[in-house]
């Protein structure tokens, strides 16, 4: 929770910095909320786990329940950058995997599949 909490606080305060700078300057912001997200979640991906991102989730939703929906977008943001980069890393062929298991069509697994198995024979890693 304290990883979490960090990265919450981190996100705001570059994104007040980011703001502050802008208006002061009377320019444009320097980066967008997922530009600093990713930064942040990057810095950070190593002490995430499962564990975590279910936690991201119940405070999402607790988030909600309070009417806070602005901090809910926030934490379900950092969770699927996090997600995403953990996807980035993960070996080809796992990443296959998951993207089979994520359709849920079988037409859409086979087109998939041999998209996937003409680019592995033409050399192109998939």
């Amino acid at each position: 929770m304290d990883v979490i909490t960090g990265m919450i606080e981190r996100v705001c305060s570059r994104m007040a910095v980011e703001s502050a700078t802008a208006y002061i300057l009377n320019d444009a912001l320097d980066a967008t909320l997922e530009q600093v997200v990713r930064s942040v979640v990057a810095t950070q991906l190593d002490a995430l786990d499962e564990t975590s991102l279910r936690v991201m989730s119940v405070m999402a939703g607790a988030c909600r329940k309070n009417g806070d929906e602005r901090m809910a977008d926030l934490v379900m943001r950092m969770r699927a950058e996090a997600l995403r980069q953990v996807q980035r890393q993960m070996p080809t062929e796992v990443q296959v995997l998951d993207g089979l298991l994520r359709l849920p069509e079988r037409a859409s697994r086979r087109e998939m599949l041999e998209v996937r198995a003409k680019g592995w024979s033409q050399g192109l890693g998939g």
